[in-house]
């Protein structure tokens, strides 16, 4: 197996689980695992380091080996960028990427960071290259240079709340898989008990 590329890996599991019945959705079980291990089994020999977001059960997540910090006070609530820039409060690797994951995309590709990185690598004017798939966007999957997240608060304080506004605020890349099941989201239980 090759090194993995000096990337770190932001998973997002600080949602409060509406669709799932208030659950904590990177802990449901799927396959005999929690659904977060999933996404850690392919993502870990793609990246060099994990950190992962979550607000509540923040001891069993610790569980998985990877630093857990949950949403700062200020940030609370306001959805996964403030789980992004509450990590990226304690990001202090030498890393030269971020990648954005959410906890619940079980069946991710094992060559998806360095799709993306090459896209990044060949658009060096590009801070965001972000995955899609032939009918859709997946604006929750993104590999990022780590300094664009030093204007994450500002976006944030003018009440800019959603992945999509965040990524096409900057220069990006649209990158294209193939397989559209690769980037299933586990968003409700009736999705979860289909894929089992």
């Amino acid at each position: 197996m090759t090194n993995p590329l000096n990337v770190t890996a932001f998973i997002l599991a600080g949602g409060e689980g509406r669709r799932v019945g208030q659950q904590n959705k990177g802990l449901l079980p799927f396959k005999e695992q929690p659904l977060i291990s999933h996404v850690i089994h392919t993502i870990k020999p793609q990246v060099q380091d994990i950190l992962i977001s979550a607000n509540t059960q923040i001891d069993h997540y610790l569980q998985f080996g990877f630093p857990v910090f949950p949403d700062l006070p200020q940030w609370k609530r306001k959805g996964p960028l403030a789980g992004i820039i509450s990590l990226y409060s304690h990001f202090t690797s030498k890393s030269e990427y971020i990648l954005i994951t959410p906890c619940d995309t079980p069946f991710l590709p094992s060559n998806l960071v360095s799709t993306l990185a090459n896209e990044l690598i060949n658009h060096p004017e590009a801070l965001i290259a972000y995955a899609a798939t032939p009918t859709i966007i997946h604006p929750s999957i993104y590999l990022c240079r780590p300094y664009t997240n030093d204007y994450l608060a500002n976006h944030l304080q003018q009440q800019h709340y959603s992945l999509r506004s965040w990524i096409f605020n900057h220069a990006n890349i649209r990158v294209e898989f193939s397989d559209e099941h690769s980037f299933t989201n586990i968003n409700d239980l009736e999705t979860l008990t289909h894929n089992e």
